[in-house]
């Protein structure tokens, strides 16, 4: 009904001129490419609306994660706990109203199936504290595009998923994701892309409602501010730095690197090189002086890692090492990724694997992973970490984990993805947040237990 009378108005146009100049009007072919012109103009004009919907895309994340923990006597965890979770969020992504325009909105919940822990409430971060289901309004974004000449800017202002944002980053480890409040210019040139963000606020991945940021001892950090700027000349040959900084307490930057021997050939010899620091501001120094984790002044961490694809087997090895020195005599040298509390930091080193952190002060840790296609359907694999070098009080400290995982992708159902895997860690038993040398020697502190977990993603449209 609307498209008519735009239409209507250059075909009344040529009628009238066809009247007045008769033959001459017959014969000009221009007239013609005027009124396609006129038309293409209106349609553009009319899909410059309705490409905030026509362009959007709705999708549907179910995860269920079962994380289950037997432990030897320690301070830090529970003798036995398990959880069972079901998750499941919804998201929606418009297009570009105008080409310039749009919103980004997702909702959240999570299931308590079954919980087992003991009076702490623990539950490995997949629920709150004391277990219960909720929902959740998640992420919510008012986004802005412009582009033109090959150069192209995007910015989103709201509650939103963040995945190695400069210096801030939200690990998928969980049942949901962590979210932050604030807002992030991008922009790309040709090779070169880049970032500036600054947030103020966190949803954690088990609460639904946004906290403010803090230091560990409770002192209230007002925002986070952080850039980065990257060049990638070709797909798997890049190099990246990123700043940031909470005000008045820790700033933090890194420099990651990727090679790739020939980039258009799958499975040829990647290396990845990784270099962290972080600085200690007035607040950390006043706060964490004679702490007993962390480090006082400065900190640095730096990995190499090497993958390559051979036939049907995926190899991946490497090693870091961390300086973190911390003068505190009963304390732990630790190079520390968080960035306050509730604010996690970018951290693309092997040194975190989700069960042990390999980041304490001399720590030389090795890593290697290899993964073999069965079908093309079921996968299975095998992960050893080894970390030593530490020493507490004059005894030298040293603990690993190994973990072995079963994949399964059914071609039936496409978009389900299936990890079923077990591990076994061994660390040293903590005291008062320092590992336990009362013998003169470690006294060890073991972790073992089944992970589960089941991934289906579906696009509506």
């Amino acid at each position: 009904m609307n498209h008519a009378p735009t239409r209507l108005r250059p075909m009344l146009g040529l009628a009238t001129l066809a009247m007045i100049w008769g033959p001459a009007l017959a014969q000009d072919t221009s007239v013609g490419r005027v009124n396609a012109d006129a038309k293409a103009d209106a349609q553009g004009a009319w899909h410059s609306g309705q490409a905030l919907m026509d362009d959007s895309h709705l999708s549907l994340h179910l995860r269920h994660l079962y994380k289950a923990g037997t432990n030897t006597p320690d301070a830090g965890l529970p003798p036995n706990y398990h959880t069972s979770v079901q998750a499941a969020s919804l998201d929606f992504t418009s297009g570009y109203w105008a080409e310039t325009l749009g919103f980004d909105l997702s909702y959240d919940t999570a299931l308590n199936i079954s919980t087992g822990t003991d009076a702490s409430g623990f539950t490995d971060g997949t629920l709150p504290r004391h277990p219960a289901s909720f929902s959740r309004i998640g992420e919510h974004v008012v986004k802005l595009k412009w582009q033109g000449d090959g150069t192209q800017f995007k910015s989103r202002i709201g509650l939103q998923k963040v995945s190695n944002m400069g210096m801030l980053h939200a690990r998928d480890s969980r049942a949901l994701e962590k979210l932050y409040n604030g807002a992030r210019l991008d922009g790309t040139q040709g090779a070169w892309s880049g970032l500036v963000a600054v947030v103020d606020a966190t949803m954690d991945r088990n609460e639904t409602f946004k906290r403010r940021f803090t230091t560990a001892k409770g002192t209230a950090v007002d925002y986070l501010a952080t850039a980065q700027i990257k060049w990638e000349p070709q797909k798997n040959r890049s190099l990246l730095y990123f700043t940031g900084a909470a005000p008045h307490y820790v700033m933090r930057e890194g420099l990651e690197g990727v090679w790739q021997a020939d980039p258009a050939q799958k499975g040829s010899l990647k290396a990845e090189g990784f270099l962290y620091h972080n600085r200690a501001l007035s607040v950390w120094q006043q706060e964490n002086a004679n702490a007993r984790r962390g480090f006082d002044r400065n900190a640095y961490h730096a990995a190499i890692r090497l993958s390559a694809q051979v036939d049907k087997t995926f190899v991946q090895g490497g090693t870091t090492y961390t300086h973190a020195p911390n003068s505190n005599p009963n304390g732990m040298g630790f190079f520390e990724y968080n960035i306050a509390r509730n604010a996690v930091g970018r951290f693309a080193s092997p040194a975190y694997n989700g069960m042990i952190d390999y980041m304490y002060h001399r720590e030389l840790m090795a890593f290697g992973m290899a993964t073999q296609a069965l079908t093309r359907e079921f996968g299975v694999g095998a992960a050893a970490y080894y970390g030593s070098g530490m020493k507490f009080k004059g005894v030298g400290l040293a603990h690993g984990d190994v973990m072995v995982f079963v994949e399964y992708k059914p071609e039936l159902i496409k978009g389900l993805h299936t990890v079923v895997a077990y591990d076994w860690s061994r660390n040293w038993r903590e005291v008062q947040g320092a590992p336990d040398v009362s013998q003169g020697r470690q006294l060890n502190a073991s972790k073992t237990g089944p992970m589960i977990r089941l991934d289906y993603r579906h696009e509506f449209f």
